[in-house]
């Protein structure tokens, strides 16, 4: 039997994509999931240790640092882990001398700095290709040359460049606030929740992403945006979800401050994954199907 090897396996993601393999997959693949403990990310030896011991075929590696608060704060810490463990691991897996399909897990932050310029989204038709990244964002920074430095590496590294993504907490599973659950609060406490504008950006179902990662695994080596198309300002995307979940709308407030100089555009041009008939849903679509069939 085929074996993964998931890095992060108790985050958002992680924890969705091992849930998946071990219950829909298990017949095909086994999938291993190493404790923190099992192989600190900072520690090269244990990298090589339990990377060499396995033999893996494909390596999920979700265990870099997620939290963009954090590595603004503890820039080097987050680059240990975030590139240089990246790259240990991608050594590691060179050395194996198989064909091994190493799956890196990026951000569409590194499209931090690709603003909107003088028109506006509805006029720009172009969301932002591949060999558009670009960004002084620490965080986007450190993904962008985790991705140049493990392909130097190991060419076949296939770097996805990944949207916020969303889910309703569940249990078992790693649960942080999304888009999604920051409306239905909204509902349940009664509260205001302000959304820009000026902003625009994909937002994914975190389950289509782990559902298109063994299409992905095929991939020739490279960077893919990985997720789901918008043309909607988050504001707009607010109030069309309010409407399908029957939502207070007066609750939302539209901030028309924030990015209004230099609109914010993390919004993903998709082709290049789609010819190798990976799909995602648009942000819209994809949340009113996902939220009836869990909220009835």
């Amino acid at each position: 039997m085929k074996k993964i090897l998931l890095t992060g396996g108790s985050g958002f993601l992680g924890s969705r994509i091992r849930y998946f393999y071990d219950q829909e997959k298990q017949k095909e693949w086994e999938i291993y999931s190493p404790t923190h403990q099992e192989m600190d990310m900072a520690r090269p030896g244990q990298i090589s240790d339990y990377v060499t011991g396995l033999k893996p075929d494909i390596v999920i590696h979700c265990g870099t640092v997620a939290d963009t608060e954090y590595v603004a704060q503890y820039p080097r810490e987050s680059f240990q882990i975030t590139v240089e463990g990246s790259c240990h691991l991608a050594e590691t897996i060179k050395q194996l001398q198989k064909d091994v399909s190493f799956l890196l897990m990026s951000s569409d932050y590194v499209y931090q700095d690709k603003t909107i310029s003088g028109i506006s989204y509805n006029e720009k038709k172009d969301a932002l290709k591949e060999d558009e990244a670009g960004t002084q964002n620490e965080y986007g920074r450190q993904k962008l040359e985790a991705e140049r430095r493990c392909m130097e590496i190991y060419p076949h590294t296939i770097a996805l460049r990944l949207t916020w993504m969303y889910d309703l907490p569940a249990a078992g599973l790693k649960n942080k606030p999304n888009f999604l659950t920051n409306l239905l609060e909204m509902k349940k406490e009664n509260k205001p929740l302000t959304l820009a504008s000026h902003e625009y950006r994909g937002i994914t179902s975190v389950w289509e992403v782990v559902k298109n990662l063994e299409k992905a695994a095929t991939l020739p080596g490279g960077s893919y945006n990985f997720g789901s198309s918008n043309s909607l300002s988050t504001f707009r995307l607010g109030k069309e979800l309010a409407v399908t979940l029957g939502l207070p709308e007066a609750l939302l407030m539209e901030d028309d401050q924030r990015y209004a100089d230099h609109p914010r555009n993390l919004t993903m041009n998709l082709e290049k994954v789609r010819k190798y008939d990976i799909c995602f849903s648009d942000t819209l679509e994809g949340m009113q199907c996902f939220l009836p069939s869990r909220l009835l």
